[in-house]
């Protein structure tokens, strides 16, 4: 029996602590077994960048050309991508690509853990062929053909299940559309107060420029009043003038009267009779 190569190397410092907090986030984001999926992941990984590094050495253009399409196969990198990328790629790209993590995100199962049971139980097929193995990498031309294998009674389960989402469906359809009844309320109270502060504004501006138009109106009072009570004393003087003017007038007046009755008073001079023949 021919002995399979390992396929990937422990890490130096398995027990090292930022070591073991990263392996264990990564592990329950993508429901792993074990630690040995990640260190196979990057023995991958570090596969594709040992490729690149050596394209770059070599200016091997055709091997370029297939590691790329390879990856792009894959959605990793785009196609008209450069070696950079794929010395940038990162293990949650391969990751993702995992037959377990495609079907919890499809939504055929409803946890990583639940997708990769389905898997191993024999539930899942790739383009009609039956897949047991959660780490498959899947590229992104097979990822349409997933799919519940044969006559699996995981399909009845399913159906039943979609139609308990859709007999829930509605009241999940009211929370949202309470939810997003909140949410204008909120926006309408935070416009309400924003006019309120901006009425407020509004009202301080025009309280100022009131008591502006205010000292205003005051300075101009005073500067009339000035004026009138300078102008006061030359009214008064022309009063007394023209009275003086009139009282001399008044007085002529008497005095032309006063002659005129004693011319009228005096008694006529007689005139002499002539004799009649």
């Amino acid at each position: 029996m021919k002995r399979q190569r390992k396929q990937y190397s422990r890490p130096k410092k398995p027990w090292s602590k930022e070591r073991l907090e990263v392996e264990g986030i990564v592990s329950r984001e993508y429901g792993l077994r074990r630690k040995k999926e990640i260190w196979v992941t990057e023995a991958k990984l570090r596969d594709y960048r040992r490729k690149a590094r050596e394209i770059v050495s070599t200016d091997d253009k055709e091997a370029e050309k297939v590691l790329i399409a390879k990856l792009a196969s894959f959605g990793l990198i785009s196609t008209n991508a450069h070696l950079d990328e794929i010395l940038a790629l990162k293990i949650e790209g391969l990751l993702d690509r995992r037959l377990q993590t495609i079907i919890f995100k499809k939504g055929i199962a409803s946890t990583q853990k639940q997708a990769r049971q389905f898997i191993t139980h024999g539930h899942i097929a790739v383009d009609g062929r039956r897949i047991t193995w959660p780490s498959a990498l899947i590229n992104l031309e097979d990822e349409a053909k997933i799919d519940i294998y044969g006559n699996s009674k995981l399909k009845e389960a399913l159906v039943k299940l979609k139609k308990t989402a859709d007999a829930h469906k509605k009241p999940e359809v009211k929370k949202e559309g309470d939810a997003k009844v909140e949410e204008v309320k909120e926006a309408v109270a935070e416009k309400v107060e924003e006019a309120k502060e901006k009425v407020e504004e509004v009202k301080e501006a025009v309280a100022e420029k009131a008591e502006e138009v205010k000292e205003a109106v005051e300075e101009k009072t005073e500067e009339v009043k000035e004026k009138v009570a300078e102008e006061i004393p030359k009214v008064v003087e022309a009063v007394e003038s023209v009275a003086e003017k009139v009282a001399e007038v008044v007085e002529q007046v008497k005095e032309a009267v006063e002659e005129k009755v004693e011319e009228l008073e005096k008694p006529a001079e007689a005139k002499p009779v002539e004799a009649k023949e």
